[in-house]
């Protein structure tokens, strides 16, 4: 278990040796809240731009992570298509469309692409409505 905190930007910082391997992850997380909370003051508000900044940060890194999944799943299914011109006659703007390096070079940062947009809007679509 790691143990990050958030600036105001939305920017994370992991906390180095708050981790389970190190200390009691509750106890210390517990101690860091509570005195945090008797610094902040009676005044404190959440500031729900900040709020709303790290709920975009964690949509983005999840959604590079979808991509990179998907990219990887892609691959079987892009090199078969890529062998569909050393079985079947196709025409010649088929062969030129379905070659190595078009089908690799395109199609997989492609996937990436399509994947990682989607799953992006579909979190921030997500967020959106739990507002």
């Amino acid at each position: 278990m790691l143990t990050c905190a958030y600036g105001p930007d939305g920017s994370r910082l992991q906390l180095p040796y708050l981790d389970d391997r190190h200390v009691d992850v509750d106890r210390e997380v517990a101690a860091l809240r509570a005195h945090w909370e008797r610094l902040r003051g009676a005044g404190w508000a959440q500031d729900p731009a900040a709020a709303a900044r790290i709920d975009r940060l964690v949509a983005r890194r999840s959604a590079m992570v979808v991509g990179f999944a998907c990219t990887f799943v892609s691959f079987i299914p892009l090199v078969a298509l890529m062998l569909v011109p050393l079985f079947v006659s196709l025409p010649e703007i088929l062969e030129t469309v379905l070659a190595p390096y078009t089908v690799m070079g395109a199609g997989l940062p492609l996937v990436f692409a399509v994947t990682a947009v989607l799953s992006y809007r579909r979190q921030l679509g997500a967020l959106n409505e739990a507002r």
